[in-house]
C-alpha cells in the first residue's frame, strides 16, 4: 500500500483505487483497479476464486495451490479519479512485472468491469437469479467448509476494538432502530435457532472468546450484544450449527 498508511477494515468500503491480491509466500501480486469499492471488489474477486471461475488462471491456480489463507488484500493507491484509474493500473503492472511479481495476463487499463459501473436492474436482477440457482441446494465439502471458516476468521485478524465496535453497531438490527416487517417476523418464528444475529456476527464473537480469551462482557460491549446472546453463542449452547 502507498506510503503504508493503516487503513481501517470499515474504510475499504469507502475507498476507491489501485489493488493488489498478494500471495505471502512469494509476493506475487494480481493487480486491479476499482471505482466501486475496495472492499466489494476484494468480495467478488473471493466469491469466483471460492468458486474457481476468476478469469486470471495465474491467480486461480495458485489461489488453488497455496490456499486462500495465503493471499492478503492490499491497497497500492487511492484514487476515485476514473480518467487516470486506466493508467495507474497500467503503470503497476508493468511495474510488478519488471520484479517478476505479476499474476496479471493483460496489461490492464482495458476498462473492464472492474470499473464497477453501475448495472441496470435487469442485469443485477439475472446475476441474483443465475447466482440463486448456483448456490441453492449446493453444499461444499468439509474441505472447503474448513477453508471458508479459516478465511472468514483472518478476516478479522487485524481489526482494532474501534473497528468491531462500528461493525457491531453496523449490523446489530436494534442498534440502529430497525422495525422488523409482518414478514421477517414469521420466518423468524419459524427458524429452528429463533436467529435474528448474522453468521458474520456469531463467527466474530466465538472468534473473540476463542482466540483473543475476551469476556462475555468485553464481547458484548465491542458487538453491541446482550451479555446473555454472547454466552450462549460463544458456548454453543445456540446456534450450534453455525460454521
Amino acid at each position: 500500500m502507498k506510503g503504508r498508511k493503516r487503513i481501517k477494515y470499515k474504510d475499504i468500503y469507502h475507498l476507491t483505487g489501485i489493488y493488489g491480491i498478494r500471495n505471502i509466500i512469494n509476493m506475487n501480486t494480481y493487480i486491479g483497479k476499482t471505482m466501486m469499492n475496495f472492499g466489494d471488489r476484494w468480495d467478488s474477486h473471493k466469491s469466483l476464486l471460492y468458486s474457481n471461475k476468476h478469469s486470471n488462471q495465474h491467480l486461480q491456480r495458485a489461489w488453488n495451490k497455496y490456499g486462500s489463507d495465503k493471499f492478503e488484500f492490499v491497497i497500492i493507491e487511492i484514487c476515485n479519479d476514473s480518467s487516470v484509474i486506466n493508467e495507474l493500473e497500467i503503470k503497476y503492472i508493468l511495474e510488478y512485472r519488471k520484479n517478476s511479481k505479476c499474476y496479471n495476463i493483460s496489461d490492464g487499463g482495458d476498462g473492464g468491469c472492474n470499473l464497477g459501473k453501475h448495472l441496470s436492474d435487469e442485469t443485477k436482477k439475472k446475476i441474483g437469479i443465475k447466482n440463486k440457482i448456483n448456490m441453492t441446494g449446493r453444499k461444499a465439502d468439509n474441505k472447503t467448509k474448513i477453508k471458508m471458516s479459516e478465511s472468514q476468521l483472518k478476516r478479522y485478524e487485524n481489526w482494532t476494538d474501534e473497528d468491531r465496535k462500528e461493525w457491531g453497531k453496523k449490523t446489530s438490527q436494534h442498534a440502529r432502530g430497525y422495525t422488523w416487517s409482518d414478514e421477517s417476523k414469521e420466518k423468524m418464528k419459524n427458524n429452528k435457532n429463533g436467529a435474528k444475529y448474522t453468521i458474520d456476527q456469531i463467527r466474530e464473537i466465538r472468534r473473540l472468546h476463542q482466540q483473543e480469551n475476551k469476556t462475555f462482557s468485553e464481547i458484548s460491549l465491542i458487538m453491541n450484544i446482550p451479555k446473555s446472546a454472547v454466552y450462549l453463542i460463544a458456548t454453543y449452547k445456540r446456534w450450534k450449527n453455525a460454521v
